[in-house]
This record gives C-alpha cells, sequence and structure tokens, in this order.
C-alpha cells in the first residue's frame, strides 16, 4: 500500500485530516518543481492533492508510471537559469562600472567603516570592477571567493551551452557527484578561509 493510498483508508483521519495533508503534499511538489524533479515516489501527493479535493478516491496507479514518464524532465525557467545567471553577472560589472565612470555612490561596507574588519563579502564590488576592466588578477585579489563563484558562473553557463550543442547532459551528472560531497561543509570551509584572508589582505 503507498503512502498515498494509507493516507485515505486510514479509518482514524477525518476527512478534514485528509484533505489538510494532502494538499500539504500538493504544495509540497509545486514547491519543489520549480527547482527541479520531485523525487521518485512525490508525485502521489499530487494524486492526494486531487483526491481530496475531490472527495474521491486515489487512484492506484497515480504514482509509478507519472513519476517515470516525467523522470528528467525540468521546469522551462530552471531550464534557462544558467544563461540568467551569466547575464546577471555581465549587468552588475557592467553597471559597477558605469557608476564608477559616471562618479554614482557605490556600496560599501558598513562593518569595516565602523570596526575595520572586513565582512564575508568585502570586495565584492571592487572585484565586480576589476572583471569590467578585464583584470582577473585584481579580481582574484580583492576578493577570491567572489572570483570563484564568478568562474563558477561562468563555467555553469558553458557547460549549459555545450549542451545544448552536443544534446549530451553534464549538469546532471555534476550535480550528482556534488551530492556525494560535504558542500556545505566545504563551503563553510572555504568562506572561513577568504574571511581570514580578507581581514589580512584587503587593500582599504
Amino acid at each position: 500500500m503507498t503512502s498515498a493510498e494509507a493516507i485515505f483508508r486510514n479509518p482514524r483521519m477525518t476527512r478534514m485530516t485528509r484533505i489538510k495533508k494532502g494538499l500539504k503534499g500538493w504544495v509540497q511538489v509545486q514547491v519543489r518543481s520549480l527547482f527541479g524533479d520531485p523525487r521518485p515516489g512525490e508525485l502521489s501527493a499530487v494524486a492526494v492533492g486531487d483526491a481530496a479535493a475531490s472527495g474521491g478516491a486515489v487512484p492506484a496507479t497515480a504514482v509509478p508510471g507519472a513519476a517515470k514518464a516525467r523522470a528528467g524532465a525540468c521546469p522551462a525557467a530552471a531550464r534557462w537559469l544558467p544563461l540568467w545567471a551569466l547575464v546577471a553577472l555581465i549587468g552588475l560589472a557592467v553597471g559597477v562600472r558605469l557608476a564608477r565612470d559616471w562618479q554614482l555612490p557605490l556600496p560599501f561596507c558598513w562593518l569595516r567603516a565602523l570596526t575595520g574588519i572586513p565582512c564575508p563579502a568585502c570586495g565584492c564590488t571592487r572585484s565586480l570592477l576589476a572583471w569590467a576592466h578585464l583584470d582577473p588578477g585584481s579580481a582574484l585579489r580583492f576578493n577570491p571567493l567572489f572570483f570563484v563563484g564568478c568562474l563558477g558562473v561562468v563555467a555553469w553557463a558553458t557547460v549549459w551551452t555545450l549542451e545544448r550543442i552536443t544534446g549530451i547532459e553534464w549538469l546532471p551528472r555534476l550535480t550528482r557527484a556534488a551530492h556525494r560531497l560535504p558542500v556545505r561543509w566545504i563551503l563553510a570551509g572555504l568562506a572561513t578561509l577568504n574571511w581570514l584572508y580578507l581581514c589580512r589582505h584587503l587593500p582599504k
């Protein structure tokens, strides 16, 4: 018996409880669909929500066939995310350069202004300005982690473009490989090292 069937066949649940659980599962699937495909078995929540709203029974074939049919599918918005990220990065770099050329005020760090200690994001604006002047050395010096992040966006968009040209899907493979690593701990360690570097070497 699937989890969806269990919800509707549990005699201890009132009708309102079943409806709430079904709708909750449906909402969770819709939220996850904005960022990628639902995991196997989660499509049952859609069937639960539909059945709960209409007062009908849960279809016996609600989950397996539909989940397999949608495996590997990607929401339309997510397909273009690497390109939009690259466009946004280029737009920010151009905007910072124009602001400097037109002598417009640029954001500054209140923490460093008040205490002399840089925040983890210090140097990002100057790094963007260096990118706008095609000076990667200075971009690296002002904020190494932000520099690596910019390279990551460019690499992401490049792989995305190669996928469209060759028809070979590389991003899903890279994503699965990344999930095997302790990404949060790695990012936390890099952020700490980057902040220590900024404290010692970031120019005034």
